[in-house]
Order: structure tokens, then C-alpha cells, then sequence
């Protein structure tokens, strides 16, 4: 009975340590980009993704721009990290007529989680399952 309970434990702390180090890293690269744009992380811009098969390009705009950015380009408000797509795969420019030439950062799908509880595994935090 013991024995469940702090298997249980662990799996509730690896869990939390999980999520906690996804926000992070999440909150991390959302500054990264908006400061390699030159914006600042405020209330004025807004991170759009738009996902297509096993990509995700990822745009700042200011957050005016947001309302006809989803109307039109089918995009949303998040981060690609959000949805997995971890690994940077590029970029590219897009001619918008009124903003003009829009930066995207496209990114893949990676295996980041597996090798944060591989490194955890190893470290002796987590034990393996």
C-alpha cells in the first residue's frame, strides 16, 4: 500500500515537473522571438501560429492586425511550442499587402519531452516506469 502511494507520488511530481518545465521553456522561446523581432513582450503584439501537416509557422504582429490575421490567413493566437512543433526549421518572409513583408519562423515536430524524462531518468529524479 506504501509502495503505491509514492509511486503515485512520483508520477504526480514527474507530471508537475513536466508541465512546470513546458511553461518554462514555452515562456522562454515566446521572449526569444519577440525580442529577436525587436518588439517587446507586451500587450501590443500578439505570436500567431498556423499549422499544416507536420509544420507550424509562427509570426508577432501587433495585436490591432490580430482580428483580420485569423479571418483571412486562418491563423491563431499560441506558440508552436505549445502545440509540439519544438525544433526550428527555418524561415521565411510573407508580402501581406498593408503590413507588408511579415517575418515566419516555421518549426517541426521534436522529441523534446522524451529527452527531458531520459535526462531526468538519469539524473536519478524520476524513476523509471
Amino acid at each position: 500500500c506504501n509502495l503505491a502511494m509514492i509511486n503515485g507520488k512520483r508520477q504526480e511530481d514527474e507530471e508537475a515537473l513536466v508541465v512546470a518545465v513546458t511553461k518554462l521553456a514555452t515562456l522562454t522561446f515566446i521572449l526569444v522571438t519577440a525580442f529577436s523581432y525587436g518588439f517587446e513582450a507586451d500587450s501590443e503584439t500578439v505570436c500567431l501560429v498556423k499549422i499544416k501537416e507536420d509544420k507550424c509557422g509562427q509570426a508577432i504582429l501587433q495585436r490591432k492586425y490580430k482580428p483580420y490575421a485569423v479571418l483571412y490567413a486562418g491563423v491563431q493566437e499560441d506558440t508552436c511550442a505549445a502545440h509540439g512543433f519544438t525544433l526550428e526549421d527555418g524561415k521565411t518572409e510573407l508580402r501581406v499587402p498593408v503590413l507588408g513583408q511579415v517575418k515566419i519562423e516555421l518549426f517541426r515536430r521534436g522529441a523534446t519531452l522524451p529527452l527531458l524524462k531520459r535526462a531526468l531518468i538519469r539524473a536519478g529524479l524520476v524513476a523509471v516506469q
